[in-house]
């Protein structure tokens, strides 16, 4: 499994340009997307209050996620 984190800073923006080079680099690089589970947030960079990146973090220390990855840094 591959956690792929979105983030936007309000709720009112999308993630849409996110998720779509994501899946672009998933492809690329030639993982399935069916083996992808999405965690995104809508929360400012100036709060670490995260609840999908929590989960995100939760889900990869037992080992159900092999590798995470975001669109940029910044996003994380």
């Amino acid at each position: 499994m591959i956690a792929a984190y979105c983030r936007v800073s309000t709720a009112r923006q999308k993630t849409d340009s996110q998720v779509a080079e994501i899946s672009k680099w998933l492809n690329a690089n030639g993982y399935d997307e069916d083996q992808v589970e999405w965690y995104t947030d809508k929360e400012s960079g100036k709060t670490l209050k995260r609840p999908e990146f929590e989960r995100s973090e939760a889900d990869l220390v037992p080992g159900r996620s092999k590798r995470a990855i975001a669109w940029q840094q910044d996003r994380v």
